[in-house]
């Protein structure tokens, strides 16, 4: 089994990036407590001046006193309560975590169809409870939706936009909308703003002609460049400089939980060559966003955030395509589960709520060396209305837990 420690954040440079990654940039799953420190998972013993406290193998194991004390130390909250491993975990993502992220970290928040859920590559889901007004983490799921509600109204999020993302939060906690579950989500100040059902989709296939920029889709909207340069080219997206270029689909989806995926594909197979898709990005320069993407010549699938400005890698996995082979790209946020999918694949998964309330998605991507990097067929879209799924019931309540077997934790 793999080992766990709690340790701090190292700070690397590579490929004139500066990033932060798990120690020795060997783990193969990790959990952030921001600012500074996260839970690592490695495949073996790792001795690393960055890594604090040895957690041990065994996560449904019991902690001692002392490891306790001198985690609640290093976290700077007060003694954590719990004695199980994976209970301290959720102790440490409902019990010390602040709805706005100021403080401390953000709070885990309820997925559309899998309630309370934690991954930790190495084990996989170590923690899968349905969800439940009864749960814990039931009023910081709403919590987040208020603080994030009065963030976006204050930078102008249009009416509508906020009313269909009302809409498809009480369809998260409850299954169903109306005027209560609204009162009973949306922040007091804003209880006027009402609600609509949320139903949005969309796409281009950049079929237009060739320019300096991706100009306007054929729905309506468009995109911004925010770092780099995207031009058309053949009815495709294409890097049209060297290093990275971001740009963002300037239209609003009615959920901070959703998907962004496009056909990727590159004429080079060379290290720092790769391409993905955004989401929930903050559509500022520099701005929040979750970014999923396939490297070339490292073979991999990687998952990154940029959060406040400085980036973060959490993790990547095995992944092999050949140049000149166009592959689908699929990047999935739902509460605080983000996914990548090859084709339909599901690749890796990371739990981490530090990016919330952003309604817009994106595409990445990177070359170092001549030759293109493309995007076609880009579509975003919220995820499926969730009213009939088998794991969703009035009022929250939950007859159906997960086919597969995951540990539930003790914390009520």
């Amino acid at each position: 089994m793999p080992n766990l420690y709690l340790g701090q954040w190292e700070t690397v440079t590579a490929n004139s990036i500066t990033f932060r990654r798990p120690p020795g940039g060997d783990a193969v799953g990790c959990l952030n407590l921001a600012p500074d420190h996260g839970l690592f998972a490695y495949p073996a013993p790792r001795v690393h001046p960055l890594l604090r406290r040895d957690l041990g193998t065994d996560i449904e194991g019991q902690t001692r006193l002392v490891d306790r004390s001198a985690l609640s130390t290093l976290l700077g909250i007060g003694l954590i309560q719990q004695t199980r491993v994976l209970d301290i975990i959720k102790e440490l993502y409902v019990v010390h975590a602040d709805p706005t992220g100021v403080t401390r970290w953000k709070p885990v928040q309820f997925s559309r169809n899998n309630g309370f859920e934690v991954y930790l590559e190495g084990w996989g889901r170590i923690i899968a409870e349905p969800r439940s007004p009864s749960h814990p983490a039931w009023q910081p799921t709403i919590d987040v939706f208020r603080a994030d509600y009065r963030r976006n109204k204050t930078a102008g999020v249009p009416l509508a936009s906020l009313r269909r993302w009302t809409g498809d939060t009480m369809l998260r906690l409850f299954g169903a909308m109306s005027d209560d579950r609204a009162a009973a989500i949306l922040p007091s100040e804003h209880l006027s703003d009402g609600w609509a059902p949320p139903t949005t989709t969309i796409t281009d296939d950049f079929t237009r002609a060739d320019a300096d920029a991706l100009g306007t889709s054929s729905e309506g909207w468009s995109w911004v460049e925010q770092v780099g340069d995207i031009d058309l080219v053949t009815n495709k997206a294409q890097n049209g400089q060297f290093g990275a270029s971001r740009a963002t689909a300037n239209s609003n989806l009615s959920s901070a939980n959703h998907y962004a995926q496009g056909s990727c594909d590159t004429s080079s197979d060379a290290n720092y060559v790769d391409c993905g898709t955004t989401v929930r990005e903050a559509s500022t320069p520099g701005g929040n966003h979750y970014l999923c993407k396939q490297e070339w010549g490292g073979d991999a699938v990687e998952q990154w955030e940029n959060f406040n400005g400085s980036y973060t890698l959490f993790g990547s996995v095995a992944s092999a395509v050949a140049p000149g082979t166009p592959f689908t790209l699929k990047t999935q946020i739902d509460g605080s589960t983000l996914k990548v999918f090859i084709d339909g694949v599901d690749k890796r998964t990371q739990t981490n709520g530090d990016i919330t309330g952003n309604l817009q998605t994106g595409i990445y991507m990177n070359k170092a060396v001549a030759g293109t990097v493309t995007v076609d067929n880009f579509e975003a879209a919220d995820l499926a209305a969730a009213a009939g799924h088998p794991t969703m019931r009035r009022w929250g309540h939950v007859t159906h837990l997960p086919t597969t077997s995951p540990r539930s934790s003790g914390i009520r």
